[in-house]
């Protein structure tokens, strides 16, 4: 029972008078002047920090929601064995095919019409 027997200190200039006065209603030594929690949420000023508080929850909760799915999405992995397998196939045919092209333009060089 602190509050009742003895005055508490005062709150540091450094926050908003809003607060401090807040503060001071809240370790009042009559309970009856003692604000309910409705009215501190009532407040404009708690009001405001409440909704700027849930908006960066909100943000926070997309962020930490989105940002480990696009990690996932951009990682690179390593390829199975049968996508390592289908790669090599793949470059073996381009390198048959630019091999043709080569022979090809060589062959249309040499022929005389």
């Amino acid at each position: 029972m602190k509050i009742v027997k003895t005055p508490h200190n005062p709150v540091s200039k450094r926050y908003s008078k809003e607060l401090r006065d807040l503060v001071d209603a809240m370790l009042s030594k009559d309970a009856v002047k003692r604000p309910t929690t409705r009215s501190i949420l009532d407040m404009p000023f708690i009001e405001k920090y409440m909704a700027e508080f849930i908006m960066e929850v909100e943000r926070r909760k997309k962020t930490e929601y989105i940002a480990p799915a696009l990690q996932e999405q951009f990682k690179p992995r390593s390829l199975t064995a049968k996508e390592a397998m289908q790669r090599r196939k793949e470059e073996k045919v381009k390198q048959d095919i630019e091999r043709m092209n080569v022979a090809v333009k060589e062959a249309s060089q040499n022929y005389v019409v």
